[in-house]
Parts: C-alpha cells; structure tokens; sequence
C-alpha cells in the first residue's frame, strides 16, 4: 500500500494564507464584538447615570462617535406626526440641537428613515445626488457618511449618523457595529420617552390637581393668575409662563402675571388683538405654537427673548363659551415640540383658568353691585327720613296724605334694592318684593285693634331690576288701597295676593274681602291718583294689561306683563 503524497509548496502555502485570512476574519468579528460589547455596557451606563434626554442622548452620540473611530455623530429623532427629523444631539454642533430639521424622505438622512436601510459613502458625501446640502453643519468639510435607521420593534424612531474629514470606506463590519450601536440607542431612546411621557403625566395631572385647589381657595383674581403661572412653570419645566386678559374696550392683551422676576418680561407692552403670537391666538380662539422666537419675524419682542434665552412658544387662550378672555404663554429654553399631549394639558389649564378669571370677574362685580344696591337702598331711606320729618311738621291733612303716600312709594323701591343688595345681582324674587310691601303697609296703615290675615300664593319667579321696581311700585298701590278704601275701618279682614307664570307670561292678582265694588263698576270711569299711576306704570312701564272688577266674594285687582330675561 502506498503512502499519500506529500502537499506540494503551493498547496501549504494556500493553506497557510487561508488559515491566516480565517484567523484575520476571526480576530475582526472578535474586535466587533468587543467594541459592540464595550458600546453595550457604555450606553448602558449612560443611560443610567443620565438626569435628562438631553443629557442622556448627548452621551449616546459620544459613544457612537468613539465606538466608530469616527469624527462626529449625530442623532436625529422623528416628530411625534412622523413627517420630520429633527437633531437630538451631536458632538460638533451642539447649538444646533433641535434647530436642524429633515423631512423623511429628503435628503439621504431622510431617505434611510424612509427606506429603512443603511447608507455608507466613503469620500465628498456632500456631493451625492441623494444629498441635501445644509450648509448650518459645515458638510464640505466632511468626506466619508454612514448613516443607520434607530429602530424599535420594526417601528423607525430616528436615524443615526456618523462623519470622517478624511475619506473612509465603511466595511460591512463597521456597518453592523453601528446598526448594533443605533439598536441599543433606540431601546434607550424609546425607554427614556416612554419614562419621560410618565413623568410628564404625573406632573401634569399634579399642576391640574393644584390649578382646581387653587381655584376654589381664592377670590382674588391677581393672586389666582399669579399661584397658577408659578404652578405651571414649576410642574411642567417652562422657563417662562405669562397670563395676558384682555381689554375689551381697547382690545388690548395685558400682562396680568408672570413668574418671572425679568423687567424686561415685567415690563412689556400690552399687545393688541391679532399681533404677535399671542394676539393671534385671541384672535383666532386657537392654540398657536412657534418653534424659535430669537429668529421668527412673527414675534414682537426677540431682543427680550434672546436676553432671557427663551426659544419655544405655545399661546393658548383663555376661553369661556367661545369667548376668549386672554392667553396663557409658556416659554421654554431651548427649541421644543410641544406634543399633543402637552397642548392638551396646557388647553385644559388654560380652561381652568378662564373659569377663575370669569368667577373672580363675577364675584367683584357682585361685591360692587351689592353694594351699589345697599347705598341706594341707604339713600332712599334717607330721602323717606326727610320726608317722615316734613310730616310732623305739616298741619294740612290732605297733604300728609299725599307725603305719606310717595313715603310708601319710596319705601316700595328701597324694598326692591334691600333684596337686590342681600340677593342677586340684577334679579329679585317677586314673592319677597310683595311680602316686604306688604308687611310695610300693614304696620303703616292697619287700624288699631284691626285684625288683617294674609296670605301670598302661587310661583315665585326672579325678576330683573327694571321690571321688578315697576312691579313694587303697582303693588304698593294696589295693597294700600286693599287696606285703606277695601278692609277700611273693620275689626278684620283677609288680603291674598296670588302670582301664576305661564308661557313666560306672569299674572299677579290682588284680593281683598272687604268693602265690594258698586254693581256696575267701570273701571275707566274711576278717578285717583293711586289708579293712574298704575294704569301708567303697567302700560308703560311693565308693556301689560290692568283689570279691577268685583268678584263674588273678593274685589281683585289683577295686572299681567311679559317677564323679562333671566
């Protein structure tokens, strides 16, 4: 049996080359491993140690730049509408953040998020056909481009980028660390938004819960607007928040607070309707954002702006039933998009706002008209105290007759304000309108020793102020007459009045058992002055109809009008 043959020099030596080769192969998937391992454990750190996104993705690019070997990389994120990147993070051009914006799909940055698949261009990327020169990041001074899709669960969040100055071919392996490096980036990206939104939750539901306590624990306007920016801008990181209301005589937004303690945010001009940001959000009752306004022509006050170093703007106005009464402005620091999310928040806040300022609004002008009442309620008994003196000194019957008369009269409308003044603003019960009258008139007119049993029946409607003095005017009429010319000089006698609403349309009736009418009444043939002035008071004052006429046991009085609005 003969032995095999020897391998021939050749053969050994293209053995030799090829275990080399596997080995080279070998120690270069070693070295990727390794540096994926080492790009592994850094972010891993990075995102542990982070306090912030930002903070968080500015050492994610920092990773991907070493773990590269290469000389700058950025990290673009997509909008929550998923139309546009925008940059997250970078390690030349930081002041760029949030300011660099690429639709998907323009561009090569825009075209790896679209198409989902990395690009590696070894020498003048900045002339490929597929570029968008921005001339904000310097690109001609960059050679070589490789840029990778963040991806999670199938889903693009972003892409990542990376740069040489000198030209470089990217290899396959080169590719897979970052693909490997771009995965990790978009867990911690997608985790830290994920805890962000939570947080961001929680403090937004903490500024409501604290917006509704203070709402119901102040009526003071100013000191409501003022717990409310502070409160805004401390649960939900704004820089600035502002509450402009607005003047509806000069249509003008005035700033009512700020948290901030800048003059020159202090001291800002009122702005009217329709200008700048916030007056454009008045105007068109709609929330309206700006991405930078240190660079937008649409602002009115960048040079205030760039002092404070405030970038982003949401105006949102204040509405109550469609009406805007104001815009609530918050500023942050650095180039934002306000998410869905936030604006509703804000919108919400904003709301709550509205109803404050709109409750405060009511309870002064309450205050006000309250005690606008209780000091011509005051006045009135002040011109009935005259008049009370000027009886005791008049010697002629007739004549005190007649001051004791317009004393009930006044006394009529003092009653109508005294409940004005304890009630409603402009509203007042006519039941207590009539029983205030009547109880007057009974303790004024009543004969000694007479017994006079009353009684006020039916609905108990609000009237306006107009409509309700009118009303005490007629009444006062028609039940001193019941007392004086009905029940008379009798040792007793019964008065009813009687209210019926229907379809808006109010009856009040007033009966007396004493002393009937003549069989034949005619009411346009009676004469006095208590009747003329309630025939002119209804027909004129109150636009109804008066009717006086004998009943089978009762003589009634009954007048109608049509109720005012409530």
């Amino acid at each position: 049996m003969s032995e095999p043959a020897s391998p021939t020099p050749r053969k050994q030596a293209s053995r030799r080359v090829g275990k080399e080769r596997l080995i080279a192969r070998l120690r270069q998937e070693l070295a990727r491993k390794e540096a994926e391992l080492d790009a592994m454990r850094r972010i891993s750190e990075a995102t542990g140690s982070a306090f912030g996104s930002h903070e968080m993705l500015q050492g994610l690019a920092e990773i991907g730049r070493s773990v590269t070997d290469t000389d700058v990389c950025e990290i673009y994120l997509l909008t929550e509408d998923e139309n546009e990147l925008v940059l997250r993070a970078s390690t030349e051009n930081q002041p760029l953040i949030e300011r660099v914006r690429i639709r998907v799909g323009e561009g090569i940055t825009g075209r790896v998020a679209l198409e989902r698949r990395p690009v590696g261009i070894s020498r003048r990327a900045y002339s490929d056909p597929r570029a968008k020169y921005y001339a904000i990041l310097h690109e001609e001074e960059f050679e070589s481009f490789l840029a990778v899709p963040l991806e999670v669960r199938e889903k693009v969040i972003g892409v990542i980028t990376v740069r040489t100055r000198a030209p470089h071919k990217y290899s396959r392996e080169e590719e897979m660390l970052l693909a490997s490096v771009a995965g990790q980036v978009a867990g911690a990206v997608e985790h830290l938004d994920r805890m962000t939104r939570l947080e961001h939750q929680a403090s937004q539901f903490r500024a409501l819960a604290q917006v509704s306590r203070m709402i119901t624990s102040s009526a003071y306007l100013e000191e409501i607007l003022q717990l409310l920016v502070s409160e805004i801008a401390r649960h939900l990181s704004y820089k600035v928040v502002t509450i402009r209301l607005l003047n509806e005589d000069t249509q003008e937004l005035v700033l009512h607070a700020s948290q901030s303690t800048s003059r020159a945010y202090l001291n800002k001009p009122s702005i009217r309707v329709g200008q700048s940001i916030a007056g454009l959000a008045v105007k068109e009752n709609r929330t309206v954002t700006l991405a930078d306004v240190q660079t937008s022509d649409r602002y009115l006050f960048p040079e205030i702006a760039k002092e404070q170093g405030v970038r982003s703007l949401i105006c949102v106005p204040l509405t109550v039933a469609g009406k805007a009464l104001g815009v609530l402005s918050c500023y942050t620091g650095y180039n934002h998009e306000f998410t869905q999310d936030e604006t509703r928040t804000l919108e919400t806040l904003a709301g709550q706002a509205a109803i404050a300022v709109s409750h405060a609004r009511l309870t002064a002008r309450n205050t006000l008209m309250q005690e606008m009442h209780h000091r011509v309620k005051n006045n009135l008994q002040q011109i009935a105290s005259l008049l009370r003196m000027q009886l005791r000194q008049v010697g002629d019957e007739g004549l005190s007759e007649h001051l004791h008369e317009s004393l009930n009269r006044i006394q009529a409308i003092a009653a109508v304000h005294d409940l004005l003044s304890r009630d409603d603003l402009e509203f007042v019960h006519l039941r207590k309108v009539a029983e205030a009258i009547l109880r007057h008139l009974l303790q004024s007119y009543a004969p000694p020793g007479c017994r006079i049993d009353w009684e006020i029946e039916g609905d108990d409607i609000l009237l306006p102020m107009n409509q309700a003095n009118h009303v005490a005017l007629v009444l006062n009429e028609l039940l001193q007459n019941a007392i004086q010319h009905g029940i008379g000089p009798r040792d007793e006698g019964r008065i009813e009045v009687a209210i019926v609403v229907h379809d808006e349309r109010v009856s009040v009736t007033v009966r007396n058992d004493g002393e009937l009418l003549p069989e034949g009444f005619e009411e346009s043939k009676a004469s006095g002055l208590g009747l003329q002035i309630v025939e002119n008071l209804i027909r004129s004052g109150l636009a109804g109809r008066f009717s006086l006429r004998r009943g089978e046991r009762m003589t009634e009085a009954e007048f109608s009008f049509q109720r005012g609005p409530s």
